[in-house]
Parts: C-alpha cells; sequence; structure tokens
C-alpha cells in the first residue's frame, strides 16, 4: 500500500481527517516509527522541518485595518456641486440614469427589482411591454410595491 510505505519512510503524516477510518491506527504507528527513527521529513538532515499538524502553527501578525467609510452607495464618484454620496440623481450610476432593472415575474407576476452588484442583473433584460421598468433608487422601486431579488 502506497501510503504505508510513504509513512514508514517518514515522507508523510497521517491526515487528522476525518477523525478516524480503517486504517488510521496501521498508518499513525507507521508515522510515529518514522518519527522516532528520524526518517525522511522526520531526520535531523532535513534542512527545513515540516510542522506536523498536530503541532501548534506559529501565530503570525496581521496589520490592524484602518477604519473605513461606510458604503453609501453607487459606482461613481460625486459630480462637482453635488452633494456627497449622491453623486447625481440615481443610485448606482452617479448621474440621472437609472440603472436598477424593474423585472415582473411571469410566472408569479411578483415585482422583483435587480441593483447591479446582485446574481442575475447582467441576464435581467427590462421589457417595457410586460411591465418592467427602470428605477432612479430602491426607495423608489419599494415605494411603488418593487421589492429587492435576494440573489
Amino acid at each position: 500500500m502506497v501510503n504505508l510505505k510513504l509513512l514508514s519512510g517518514g515522507w508523510g503524516e497521517v491526515a487528522q481527517f476525518p477523525a478516524s477510518f480503517e486504517k488510521f491506527e496501521e498508518f499513525f504507528k507507521a508515522e510515529s516509527l518514522a518519527r522516532t527513527d528520524s526518517r525522511g521529513i522526520w531526520s535531523v538532515e532535513t534542512s527545513s522541518p515540516v510542522p506536523s499538524s498536530s503541532e501548534a502553527t506559529p501565530q503570525i501578525s496581521r496589520p490592524t485595518p484602518s477604519p473605513t467609510q461606510n458604503f453609501v452607495g453607487g459606482t461613481l464618484p460625486a459630480r462637482p456641486g453635488s452633494p456627497s454620496g449622491s453623486g447625481g440623481g440615481c443610485e448606482f450610476s452617479g448621474s440621472d440614469t437609472p440603472v436598477i432593472k424593474g423585472n415582473v415575474d411571469q410566472r408569479s407576476g411578483e415585482l422583483l427589482y435587480h441593483v447591479p452588484e446582485s446574481l442575475f442583473y447582467s441576464t435581467t433584460v427590462v421589457e417595457p411591454g410586460q411591465g418592467d421598468r427602470w428605477f432612479c433608487t430602491e426607495a423608489e422601486a419599494q415605494a411603488l410595491g418593487w421589492e429587492r431579488s435576494k440573489r
């Protein structure tokens, strides 16, 4: 069995998942003997020892992220002279061009709207003849009884 040969030669270690499996005891004994006899990766000559998954991993210090401003919507910078965060009359476009897609589900009649970052935005086609429409803001869509798509 290849697994057993690798472990006996000191070229691997027993996985800690799943917690137990058919050959676990046999594999664990082979790994333990290889460690005791300093074979393979457990030998003293190994230039860069491989830490065992059962040993504690060293803690790496990570920089503390700096606080960020809350996202206020939109994808473009605000127009000069417009209130901060509004960027224009319509959300997500930063202009007066509406980009929120209102779509009537043809099976259920449900009124859903899709914002640019939603899953089905790129595949949703606005067909005004079927009751679909464009919105400038989510508040506008909600005020008219439309619900945000959950995906």
